[in-house]
């Protein structure tokens, strides 16, 4: 209550003394809000043109606020970002042209850039993970509204598909498990309470009969644990890991869990010859997607295709369900080491003394690592709205290394631009400020 009671005194206080950043703030706040609130539910068409829309609404408001008064903070991870999504446009235009997929990494990279440096001068990581954990329990709650009947008569249907595509569905579950934990680590006391919704994602991501997103949620699960109690409790710790390990196994056995439970041992027959479930297809598939994507790279090794090319190249007729393999065939490697570079930075420079550490690891582990070869983050929004939250910790945690752009100095617009807190004036040459610094 006292965190609520204090947005709306800073909002009083801004009202009294800044109408303008009153009002550019409550924009950005309110869009921001609605877009973390209900992007699960705005994933399909044609409402994912009000998301498209509340997005660009956003990175307007909330860049026009940066201007005037904030700074805008460039580091490495974000040059990285833009040169990948500037040389991916490029490649993509001049080889198969625009597409739905190129769209969605400008659309989502342009959002990271502008909320990352919203978050940072603003401070609003806290908002964000809150915001995008009770989007998550929304998202659940009507997923659980409109397949009720399916739930309550153990019908072994896969449910989601009202929605997106049914693995997608339970990513974003698996995301949203990913974050709660974080906000139970870091908070501990009443933020335990966020261990039902917890509960409630692993549930219904059971019945979505997503494989990944499972496999997704319990590594996050397991490492939470680990994370939770520390090397001064592994015991503790061990014994809780092979507890939740056992119990999954013997909820998989209740009947509403025979979809994913059928697709587990499927698995488990094709790929380790044993068990005696039938042939994975789907799994089979997707294997020789991965070979043949990389037999197209190996084709084409440093500039890619452009986005959406493994589709038009190939006879899937689909993207390759693979974000580092769609990646090397879209924009070889010269887009990819930089791409991956933007998505493992801000993992790799969360400081171990910093809660975001806790949220770097859990999604390092469930999202990047798995996701690279098993599903397609890259155009995942869930994903992409943790990296504004890891970015934003990046950024807060050592700007030093940033280059901050000054616009608006005592109400008049002028250029100042700092680097490693050395003022570089705007007029001086390249050559001459590295000279300086």
């Amino acid at each position: 209550m006292n965190g609520i009671k204090n947005v709306f005194l800073h909002y009083k206080e801004l009202f009294l003394g800044d109408k303008l950043s009153f009002f550019l703030e409550c924009g950005s706040d309110v869009l921001y809000a609605l877009i973390l609130l209900f992007f699960p539910l705005l994933g399909t068409n044609p409402y994912n043109y009000i998301l498209i829309g509340l997005t660009g609404l956003f990175c307007v408001f909330a860049a026009i606020y940066i201007v005037l008064k904030g700074k805008i903070l460039i580091n490495k991870t974000l040059i990285a970002l833009i040169f990948a999504c500037v040389y991916g446009l490029i490649a993509s235009l001049i080889q198969v042209g625009w597409s739905g997929m190129l769209q969605t990494v400008l659309l989502f990279s342009a959002l990271l850039c502008v909320a990352s440096n919203y978050s940072y001068n603003f401070k609003k990581s806290a908002m964000m993970c809150w915001l995008y954990v009770f989007g998550q329990i929304l998202f659940s709650l009507v997923l659980c509204f409109v397949y009720h009947e399916d739930i309550l008569s153990f019908s072994d249907i896969r449910i989601g598909s009202e929605f997106e595509n049914v693995n997608t569905v339970g990513m974003y579950l698996a995301l949203g498990v990913v974050v709660s934990l974080y906000l139970v680590i870091k908070h501990k006391g009443w933020a335990h309470l966020l261990l039902i919704p917890v509960l409630i994602f692993l549930v219904l991501i059971l019945l979505t009969g997503s494989r990944l997103s499972l496999i997704m949620a319990l590594a996050s699960v397991l490492v939470a644990i680990f994370l939770y109690f520390g090397k001064k409790r592994l015991f503790i710790s061990t014994l809780l890991v092979l507890g939740c390990l056992v119990l999954g196994i013997l909820i998989l056995q209740l009947p509403p869990f025979a979809a994913i439970r059928t697709r587990l041992s499927s698995l488990i027959t094709t790929f380790l010859g044993f068990g005696s479930g039938d042939h994975d297809y789907s799994g089979i598939q997707r294997f020789s997607m991965i070979l043949d994507g990389f037999s197209l790279w190996l084709n084409n090794l440093f500039f890619g295709y452009g986005f959406t090319a493994f589709s038009q190249l190939t006879n899937y007729g689909t993207y390759s369900h693979a974000a580092l393999i769609e990646s090397l065939v879209s924009v070889g490697l010269i887009g990819t080491i930089p791409l991956y570079y933007a998505y493992l930075s801000p993992c790799f420079h969360s400081r171990w003394k910093d809660s975001s550490a806790v949220l770097a690891i859990l999604f390092s582990i469930t999202c990047i690592l798995f996701g690279s070869f098993f599903s397609m983050f890259i155009t995942n929004k869930a994903s992409y709205f943790i990296l504004v939250i890891l970015l934003s910790a990046e950024l807060e945690n050592d700007s030093s290394h940033c280059v901050k752009i000054s616009l608006v100095n005592n109400k008049h617009l002028k250029l100042f631009i700092t680097w490693e807190g050395v003022f570089v004036p705007s007029t001086w040459s390249a050559e001459r400020q590295n000279k300086i610094i």
